[in-house]
């Protein structure tokens, strides 16, 4: 019997009143933040993180796709040399 795993925005360990922007921008689920351009999601014009560092929305959606690879939901789709080398 297969276990499901469901991985929230909350336990990324993201702070409240950013899932709350997320979630009005219709970003519900780590899936939807870990698909996420970082770029967009501070858009001046618009973005969910709008007036938030680029550097902060890349590290949100680094943390949504490392946490789906590493409860088995993704495979992880690049290796560097070093990873294969190791």
């Amino acid at each position: 019997m297969s276990q499901t795993v469901k991985l929230r925005l909350e336990d990324l360990g993201i702070k409240p009143y950013m899932i709350s922007k997320l979630k009005l921008a219709g970003i519900d689920s780590v899936f939807d933040l870990a698909i996420s351009i970082p770029h967009q999601l501070t858009d001046v014009s618009g973005g969910a993180l709008t007036g938030t560092d680029e550097h902060v929305a890349l590290e949100l959606v680094t943390k949504a796709k490392n946490a789906l690879v590493d409860s088995g939901l993704l495979y992880k789709d690049f290796s560097t040399a070093q990873d294969i080398l190791d």
